[in-house]
């Protein structure tokens, strides 16, 4: 009778272990509001002070329209909740203990397919040193950045992107782009931006319509690439 008792229990036990209540699961997976920006943690975006920038949002909606989720019996439920786009949200810049608000926006609605797109048209503070920095919402997680001062500029495309004299020295594209053309993206004949120099001889450029290119400052006395254009 003893060991019937034991097996009754071994089995209840099992009956436990593979057949457990039901607990409810969280089937939301809506993504919550972020900023769009080239680059990554390890390599951020530069953002040029005194710069015209524009920054992108997205998913910066109230609710969530997630349907398909299920409980442990396998029952789920083709509800969603409305989104609504979100309105006044301000785009902030931090560094240390200081931040600057950059501009409020609202989101995009369903109407022209760009529920929760926010675009933000900003000038990077001069206030701003140069070093790291974060780019936030009070509902989007923050986003480092670069801070840099650069040179204004306006480096010739017409023949593609060669050089460009700045304070009477040549930089040198590195590699030139363009095949004697503009690249795409580029202006049809000078493309305006900002030149940064990262470290002695060195440098990028930060187009204003995102255009990015290397540059290394030539020899003493070099040669303009495009003194042949035409």
């Amino acid at each position: 009778m003893r060991s019937r008792h034991k097996r009754l229990g071994l089995a209840a036990a099992l009956l436990v272990t593979v057949a457990p209540w039901p607990s409810w699961q969280a089937s939301a997976s809506c993504a919550g509001p972020y900023l769009k920006t080239p680059g990554s943690r390890a390599a951020p975006p530069v953002l040029v002070r005194g710069s015209s920038n524009t920054i992108e949002g997205r998913a910066f909606v109230d609710g969530c329209n997630d349907t398909g989720g299920s409980d442990a019996w396998g029952c789920s439920s083709d509800e969603g909740e409305t989104e609504s786009p979100m309105e006044d949200i301000m785009l902030t810049i931090r560094q240390g203990q200081r931040k600057w608000q950059l501009g409020s926006e609202d989101a995009g609605n369903a109407d022209d397919n760009k529920l929760g797109h926010v675009s933000w048209e900003v000038t990077i503070p001069r206030a701003l040193k140069p070093g790291r920095a974060t780019l936030a919402t009070e509902s989007s997680e923050p986003v480092p950045v670069v801070v840099r001062t650069g040179l204004r500029v306006a480096v010739p495309s017409h023949c593609g992107v060669l050089g460009v004299s700045v304070d009477g020295r040549m930089w040198l594209a590195e590699p030139p782009l363009g095949d004697h053309n503009p690249p795409e993206g580029w202006d049809e004949n000078r493309t305006e931006g900002y030149l940064v120099e990262t470290k002695p001889g060195r440098a990028v450029f930060y187009g204003d319509a995102g255009q990015r290119a290397p540059f290394r400052l030539g020899a003493p006395g070099a040669d303009d690439p495009n003194a042949d254009c035409e």
